[in-house]
């Protein structure tokens, strides 16, 4: 087997219709909401982007700390981010989005 195909993403399910796309965007904000909230963006966007290669091992990571998940989310939107975190495509959008929440909070606390 290549190591390039070792690296591709694992087959995942893809997002069905656009109410599931929708409620995938709304957690992701959710998501990147509460870090922003709590001052993480910068130990969570390392996390992130260290380990966006092994997206799918990381949903499955996800799964194994639920308990600290349980901080952030409610028990049915760690089940959606376990499944979000496995594709390399969510965990951007993610990375994204807490940038974007970090920025537009370092622009209303230096006005």
């Amino acid at each position: 087997m290549s190591k390039a195909h070792m690296l591709a993403d694992p087959p995942t399910a893809p997002i069905q219709g656009e109410d599931e796309a929708q409620k995938a965007r709304e957690l992701i904000s959710a998501i990147a909401e509460r870090i922003v909230a709590r001052g993480l963006e910068a130990p969570a966007v390392l996390f992130l982007e260290l380990h966006k290669p092994l997206a799918f091992i990381l949903g499955q990571a996800a799964i194994v700390a639920a308990p600290l998940w349980g901080l952030f989310l409610s028990p049915e939107e760690i089940e959606s981010a376990c499944r979000l975190l496995g594709s390399r495509q969510s965990v951007e959008a993610l990375i994204e989005r807490v940038e974007s929440l970090s920025a537009e909070q370092r622009g209303r606390s230096t006005r």
